[in-house]
């Protein structure tokens, strides 16, 4: 029994130990001209593609924009110009979609990807940076079953949260196609990890009676509540990108007592501060992505 309490302990110890690993990437002052190069970016940087440093202190080579709209798919806020990503996941999204069409589960309604260069954004994001990254709403509206979605749609349709927080369980905004769409989302191979809020994969778990192997793949994180995160691992090519860890052997489930403990309440909430404090900060980057900023900034 005692052993069984200290091994507990410990988990949460572990678990509160890589959410500050995760949100402590150093960040340095640098001048005004250079902080803004990578928003000030107009178009990819020239190359062959390449992703270049990690997803939170990085940069991208030979971007290429993700099309307006395509077979089961539409992108969300194009007025924000973060529509640029490696090859690798423009591919892989526009595949994704052509399943989710043929699935019958409505359009994939794409948010954020990145910046021309990608590169640290000054507000939303502390990650995206290196072309791998990709926010896909969750929810989408009736209307867009039956036709694509208008311009005017596309940048005021605000996304809806599919988990209550206040009661702890999914929204009335929750159906279990969602869970299929993550299913179908986290299978592709390339995938690395896909971040949803905790309620989401509490809610799989408890749901997925086979095909578990999915789960491992989806990793609790503060918000997420109306959009998934999906993290692509570095290409073969790409030989200055960073992976991130390798994820935990299972289905990752036992993992979420952490995010629920009222004991953890405090470290949960110091660790979201600093996550946030990331977000328009500037890192240190590789040199190869100073130099990239360097030819912006002239």
């Amino acid at each position: 029994m005692i052993l069984s309490i200290v091994m507990a302990r410990v988990h949460k110890l572990a678990i509160l130990a890589l959410v500050l690993a995760i949100t402590s990437t150093s960040a340095m002052p640098e001048s005004e001209a250079k902080s803004s190069a990578w928003s000030r970016a107009r178009k990819p940087a020239k190359g062959s593609a390449e992703s270049i440093g990690g997803y939170s202190a990085g940069c991208l080579r030979g971007a290429v924009a993700m099309p307006a709209q395509g077979p089961g798919f539409q992108t969300m806020r194009p007025s924000r110009k973060r529509v640029f990503g490696h090859p690798v996941l423009i591919e892989y999204l526009q595949r994704v979609a052509n399943k989710i069409n043929a699935s019958h589960l409505g359009p994939l309604l794409i948010g954020d990807l990145g910046q021309p260069m990608g590169g640290p954004a000054p507000s939303g994001h502390s990650s995206h940076q290196s072309g791998l990254d990709v926010d896909v709403w969750l929810w989408h509206p009736a209307v867009a079953e039956k036709r694509r979605l208008r311009p005017k749609e596309r940048e005021s349709l605000q996304a809806k949260k599919v988990v209550d927080a206040k009661k702890k369980q999914v929204s009335a905004f929750w159906s279990d196609d969602i869970g299929e769409l993550l299913r179908l989302a986290a299978s592709e191979p390339e995938v690395s990890r896909i971040f949803v809020n905790p309620l989401i994969k509490q809610r799989l778990c408890q749901a997925t009676d086979t095909d578990r192997d999915y789960l491992r793949k989806l990793r609790p994180w503060y918000g997420h509540d109306d959009h998934m995160h999906i993290r692509l691992s570095c290409p073969a090519e790409s030989e200055e990108c960073v992976n991130q860890d390798e994820l935990p052997e299972g289905d990752g489930c036992s993992e979420l007592d952490w995010w629920f403990d009222d004991e953890a309440q405090a470290a949960r909430k110091l660790g979201k501060a600093k996550y946030q404090e990331r977000v328009g900060a500037l890192p240190t980057l590789p040199d190869s992505c100073n130099e990239m900023a360097a030819v912006v900034a002239k």
